[in-house]
């Protein structure tokens, strides 16, 4: 996997805000709802039903279904940490703090290249987010297998970026017994 990093235009600025705003919504939503039902039944709730619950409550929440369920991933992962740390620090908590912001995640089936533009789907009835790519990556762009994008606020350069996924040939090349090594960036 190769990950680029493509420069979001500020124009575009308030609306990358508002869709890593809904994400954090969803995000905080999954722990509110899997924190309560622990603390009132005693048990975790599986990821597929903490996710069929956010999607019936986040119906109006304009992000691709891929990308709300990447949200309840997300919180399902920070769970699975807090498991694994808790067999080695008695002390572990949960995750347990709501964000306001959190990057929007974007899978295959909600990205496309078009016009020299990278199209990020956010449902059906909801205008996509599009991105102007450089012109060095469209020919590159056109034809990869794209796996995944995220949209994350820098806070260096003040600005927000597209971090996309690309699977790219893993080929490798042998040479007797020597190891022959390839900066794919």
């Amino acid at each position: 996997m190769l990950t680029i990093r493509i420069p979001v235009p500020s124009r575009l600025n308030n609306i990358a805000a508002k869709l890593n705003r809904a994400s954090g919504r969803i995000y905080s939503k999954t722990l509110s709802v899997v924190r309560k039902i622990y603390q009132k039944k005693g048990f975790w709730p599986s990821q597929n039903t903490a996710q069929k619950y956010i999607l019936r409550w986040a119906v109006n929440i304009p992000l691709h279904t891929h990308s709300k369920q990447a949200m309840v991933q997300q919180y399902f992962n920070a769970l699975k940490g807090y498991f694994a740390g808790r067999k080695e620090n008695s002390n572990a908590k949960p995750p347990y703090r709501t964000k306001k912001y959190m990057p929007t995640i974007w899978k295959a089936s909600a990205i496309h290249v078009k016009n020299n533009k990278l199209v990020l789907s956010n449902g059906r009835s909801n205008q996509p987010f599009i991105v102007p790519l450089p012109n060095v990556l469209v020919e590159k762009l056109q034809h990869a297998s794209i796996k995944l994008a995220k949209l994350v606020w820098g806070d260096r350069n003040q600005r927000y970026y597209i971090h996309l996924s690309v699977e790219v040939d893993g080929r490798s090349l042998e040479s007797n017994d020597k190891v022959v090594a390839v900066d794919l960036g």
